[in-house]
């Protein structure tokens, strides 16, 4: 591993709680965690993330993101949204429709995409994981992106435990137990393949 890598975790930690405290109600559970246990959610390194990548005029194309970039922190998708030249989503769902921050929206596979590329950012958050054809994807992304872009992906592991638990039951069941945990609808809910979960896999 990179030895700078643990020092940028770090700083995204730190970087992340900033963003919290400024853009939510920073309060209750989620605060005692971060404070007491230092555990910074994934999804919060990876709006951290977002804030370092998305300065002026950058053109980003959000694959997969359905009505919001960042579900868990509208303020702070909306300051995003703000910096970029050209913020294009592409997703399957008809979900994508409602998605009020971007400039474009495309109801369809990102492989089946026919619009102009040049993106320099291209993310990709909680979708690699319902990924049928990886190989597909990727060579759509790399036409789609710039030389110098940049992928950023946000998904479980493959052997983490969630995704052991999604493996062992059945997508037709997956809506009951997502509504159950996080309240997300039968609309929100997709089948999971996890065929580029791993990090050998994504690189």
């Amino acid at each position: 591993m990179d030895s700078s890598i643990p020092q940028q975790l770090d700083d995204l930690k730190v970087l992340a709680n900033q963003i919290l405290a400024a853009t939510t109600d920073y309060r209750g559970k989620r605060a005692w965690f971060q404070g007491k246990l230092q555990y910074v959610d994934p999804s919060d390194l990876y709006a951290a993330l977002l804030d370092r990548i998305v300065t002026g005029g950058v053109q980003w194309v959000d694959v997969g993101g359905g009505q919001t970039v960042l579900p868990w922190n509208e303020r702070f998708a909306a300051q995003l949204a703000g910096r970029t030249g050209r913020l294009v989503a592409i997703d399957p769902s008809p979900n994508v429709q409602m998605n009020p921050l971007v400039h474009e929206r495309h109801q369809c596979r990102l492989e089946d995409y026919r619009g102009p590329g040049g993106f320099d950012l291209a993310t990709l958050r909680m979708v690699a994981e319902h990924v049928v054809q990886p190989a597909e994807l990727t060579r759509k992304l790399a036409e789609l992106i710039r030389p110098a872009g940049l992928v950023a992906v946000l998904t479980p592991h493959r052997w983490s435990p969630a995704s052991i638990a999604a493996r062992l039951i059945p997508n037709a069941l997956h809506p009951c137990f997502t509504r159950w945990l996080d309240g997300r609808v039968a609309e929100e809910t997709f089948p999971t393949f996890y065929r580029m979960n791993t990090r050998t896999r994504l690189r």
